[in-house]
Formats: C-alpha cells, structure tokens, sequence
C-alpha cells in the first residue's frame, strides 16, 4: 500500500505533524538553529496585530473596522493561525496558564495519600488556568507574569526556550507601532518574564481592543439585535463563522469564564428568524417549537441550519432570496414594445421614480416592518394605503397623519404652481400698446414649470411625495 511502517502495538500523540517534546528536546547545532528560524518567522500576511479600537457593536455597521463584529473575526482568524504555527513547533505548552495551588497530594499511580490523621495529605502543586488564546479578556497581566515565572523558574530548559522564541515571533508578527508599544510595555519587567511570547501576546491584545468591565454586556446587546439580514445575501455560513468567533471570545461553555447569557439560544433562534426566506423562516421556527431539547447547543443548531441552508440554494427551482427585478429601458418618448417584451422589462408596478411598489401584505405572525434589500431602509405595511395596501415610509397606525401632511404638501405645492402660472401670463407693458402673446405651457419649461408631456405622463401621485424620499 505505502512505504510506511505501522505499528499497533504503540501509540503517539500531540504531534499533528509538528514537532514534539521530544525532538525539540533532542535538537543540536545547526539543526537546532534552522528549526528556530521557521519557528519565529512571519507568518501573518498581512499583520492583522494593528492598532485598532473597537467603538460600536452595531450590526448594521458590520464593514467598519471598528465594529465588534469585524474585529472578532479578524482576530481569530489571526490568532488561529499564529496558535496553529506555535503548536507545529511545539511552544504552545507555555500559553497554557499555570499557578501554584494547594492540591491533593498522590503518588504515582494518581491514588490520594492521607496523612496521620486519615485526611486526604496536601501539598504545593501546579494547577492549569486555561489556555491564554482562550482567555486573555478575562485575566489581567499579573496573571501572565506569575504563570511565565513559573516556567522560567520551575521548568526545562525547552520550556524556557519556547518563552524566547514566542517572543521573537510575536514581535515578527505585529506592525511598528504595536511592536514599539509592546517593548515600551515590558521594559520595566524582568527580563525572563517580560521578554516572553505570552506577555507580548497579552500586550497585543489588549491594545488592540480595551478589555473592560461592561465589554461582555455591549457584545451580548450588539448579538441582541444581530439579524441574518445584516451579511451580505444574508448568507448562512458566513453568519454561522462571526457568531462562532463572538461565542468564542464569550468564552461559551468555560466553566468558570462563561459569559453568555442564559437566553444565549434564544439570542441565536432569533438572529436567523428573521431571514428573508419565508421557508427558511418557518423550518428555523419549527426547530425553536418542536425540537429545541434536542437541539439544544449552538453547534447542534449551526449544523442543522447549515444543511437546511444549502438544500434550499442548491435545490432546482429554489430561490434563495426575491430577485432585484430590472427598471424599463424604454423612454416614454418612444414607442411602446410588444406586450411580450414590456411583460418582461417591467413586471412589476413601479412608482414615479422607478421603484417597484410591493403590494405583498406580511404573512401571520411576520413584522410588519423590514430592512429593504435595495435601499437599505426600514419599510412598514400600511394596510390603509389605496389599493390594498403596500410597503413604504409608514404604517397603518401613521396613515391618517402621512395623509393629511401628503394633502397638505399638494395643496401647497398646487399654490405655488398657479403663482408661477400668473407670474408668467400677466402682459407685460409694450410701448406700440399691442398685446402680449404668451408661449404655450409647452414652451414654458426655462421657467421652472413642466412640460405638458411630462404632465400627461404622470397618471398618479407618488407614494413618496409627501417627503420625496425613494423606496
């Protein structure tokens, strides 16, 4: 089958294909020297360690650098990569936080020993504090020290090696600014702690984003309001990757760093129940009511609504989202098309400034509000709208009142086209005392008043006319 040996009588672990203890212990010379040179090499490109300051958790402002959302994105995907290089060269033992502990005292077998007096004997010991990549949002830098102390004090030699050149590797992997910012932060330290990859990671991440009391309450109020809607063709798994980050850096399912709240899979039903897609809405609310207690962890959820996802975008004769329909490349000057061609070049009803008027009421237990897909703004259904209602800048609730500013606009706007009117027919003075002929309303259009063509065209008054905004 292949070259390789096997043997089943033994079995290895934590290499992944990198370098273990062992080797590492075993490097010599020159050998030794090429291997540090990879390992403390770039490997971030481009440096995402940059100064940055997260200001808003607003999901709608997704795109900014300083939003929330980017950030954590960006920063897993950074710190992933420089994680999974640090393992390969074995130097990730020294991001595992350690302390000194009283702790039970066994003997080699793990068994308790008791002492004289029948209790379990205790004694000084090391105890784990989480990986600092885990984290780091949630200690502070006294932390760090002690646990890279502990290392440089208590450990071997390749330990103390691998708090060197993680050092060296973080510094390769930040811009200037950080870099500077990072050895200005360690100068006063001891050099054995100071100079450290944990401590420069630590360093880099808190400069990259603040880490504050109230940073975990803005994070769940910005996951809150957080909708499928708000990511580019409100696609699935693009949402499913930012939300895995956010429960990441919420430390979900930590015992004892756990900050999400206990309505965390509410929070997450509700960013996917409000989805464009109608199906996709009712099976994600289907699973909310009727199988929750089996679905019952956000990685159970994920899979299920990953795989709904792309039976619906890759079934034929499915749609994903409504089609933006194309405006008439017609002008009204010209003939009209064959009714075939015009079917197909403007299907829809539109209103004055080419926008498609949607008629198409919600359905039972849907908003009556939404975020258009064309023009990014917030739309309402008002059911007293003519012709059975439609979608635009109000609701029912508000149509008496945007009738009566409406009215009042056209009775206003009316005024001030019959004073232009007057304004143009009065005659005017002429010495030979020979009357004034006035230009037809057609020829009027360099005075600021429209064309009779114009005029004929328009068989109706916008729904948007009462504050000219496009929907």
């Amino acid at each position: 089958m292949t070259d390789t040996v096997f043997n089943l009588s033994q079995t290895f672990s934590g290499g992944n294909g990198g370098y273990t203890r062992t080797v590492r212990q075993s490097l010599k010379g020159e050998t030794m020297v090429k291997v540090k040179g990879a390992a403390v090499k770039r490997v971030l490109d481009p440096l995402l360690l940059t100064l940055q300051q997260v200001s808003t958790f607003d999901p709608s402002s997704m795109r900014d650098s300083s939003n929330f959302f980017r950030f954590v994105t960006d920063w897993h995907m950074s710190s992933s990569l420089l994680r999974q290089h640090i393992k390969s060269y074995y130097m990730h033992n020294v991001f595992e936080l350690v302390k000194i502990d009283i702790i039970p005292n066994r003997d080699a077998s793990g068994n308790l020993i008791m002492d004289s007096n029948g209790d379990i004997s205790m004694i000084e010991g090391i105890t784990n504090a989480g990986s600092l990549f885990d984290v780091w949002h949630n200690i502070d830098i006294e932390t760090v020290k002690e646990s890279c102390r502990i290392y440089s004090v208590h450990s071997e030699d390749v330990d103390r090696q691998n708090l060197r050149w993680s050092w060296e590797l973080l510094l390769a992997n930040v811009d200037s600014d950080l870099r500077h910012h990072i050895i200005s932060e360690v100068e006063p330290m001891d050099e054995d702690i100071g100079q450290t990859g944990p401590i420069a990671f630590y360093i880099a991440a808190t400069k990259i984003i603040k880490s504050t009391s109230t940073l975990a309450h803005n994070v769940i109020s910005g996951l809150m309001i957080l909708e499928l809607r708000h990511f580019e063709g409100e696609d699935v798994n693009e949402c499913v990757f930012v939300l895995r980050n956010v429960l990441k850096f919420l430390n979900h399912g930590h015992p004892t760093f756990d900050k999400t709240p206990p309505t965390i899979m509410d929070n997450l039903y509700d960013v996917f129940l409000n989805a464009t897609n109608v199906q996709f809405r009712f099976y994600v609310q289907n699973v909310k009511d009727f199988h929750s207690s089996t679905v019952s962890t956000p990685e159970k959820l994920f899979a299920k609504l990953q795989h709904y996802y792309s039976d619906l975008k890759t079934k034929p004769g499915k749609v994903w989202l409504p089609i933006k329909k194309a405006k008439s490349i017609f002008p009204a000057e010209t003939s009209p098309p064959s009714p075939s061609v015009a079917q197909q070049a403007q299907p829809t009803e539109r209103d004055r400034k080419g926008n498609v008027i949607d008629r198409r009421p919600p359905g039972q237990n849907e908003p009556n509000s939404r975020v258009s897909d064309i023009t990014g703004k917030t739309e309402y259904w008002c059911q007293k709208c003519r012709r059975g209602g439609r979608w635009g800048n109000h609701d029912s609730a508000g149509h008496d009142k945007w009738q009566a500013d409406f009215n009042e606009t056209m009775k206003r706007k009316k005024a001030e086209r019959n004073n232009a009117s007057e304004s143009v027919q009065q005659p005017t003075q002429q010495t030979s005392q020979q009357p004034v002929t006035v230009a037809p309303s057609s020829m009027r259009t360099n005075m600021g008043m429209a064309s009779v063509g114009s005029i004929l065209r328009r068989p109706y008054v916008s729904f948007c006319d009462s504050d000219e905004e496009s929907f």
